[in-house]
């Protein structure tokens, strides 16, 4: 789903609610780097980075409003859905 929010983009590690996190979230933390297709632009050189407390709170109601779904799949995972934010790289 997309989730974007002046120029700054979420992934969500939702499964579906399911017990575990998507496998992809692993290979996240551990290769940061990313790409985005949106739509006809190609965003290049971002690195994902995993958010949580009042960060993330501020986050989740953009990630439901963009996809309700998320909602209903975090009262039913067990775990808290990671989220992470895909900015551009600062070396």
């Amino acid at each position: 789903m997309r989730v974007e929010h002046e120029g700054v983009y979420v992934a969500v590690g939702s499964a579906g609610g399911q017990e575990k996190d998507p496998v992809w979230v692993r290979n996240l933390i551990v290769h940061p780097e990313a790409e985005v297709q949106d739509g006809a632009k190609h965003h290049t050189g971002l690195r994902a980075r995993p958010i949580d407390g009042a960060e993330r709170e501020e986050w989740w109601p953009r990630c439901v409003e963009a996809f309700p779904p998320y909602a209903d799949y975090q009262r039913r995972a067990p775990r808290q859905i990671p989220v992470f934010l895909l900015e551009p790289a600062v070396d």
